[in-house]
């Protein structure tokens, strides 16, 4: 590698900080967030970032009152 190539790993460049932004949803909200996160921060453009979905098996920790009522913020939001 020259010394003034740009390290980058799927086209982000790996000198600068990143953000991580992770969330857990039920799968019916998750292309939805997608599709929204992708247009808000403009990830079309070069450098602008990567969106992805995973499944999950199961998930602990969350009660279901607070999933019931962070799906409803969402919903607002979307």
């Amino acid at each position: 590698m020259r010394h003034n190539e740009r390290k980058t790993f799927l086209g982000l460049g790996l000198e600068r900080k990143e953000s991580l932004l992770l969330c857990v949803v039920e799968k019916q909200l998750a292309m939805r967030i997608l599709r929204s996160v992708k247009m808000q921060m403009k990830m079309d453009l070069p450098g602008g970032g990567l969106a992805f979905s995973l499944p999950l098996g199961s998930v602990v920790g969350i009660g279901l009152a607070q999933m019931q009522a962070f799906r409803r913020e969402v919903e607002e939001d979307l």
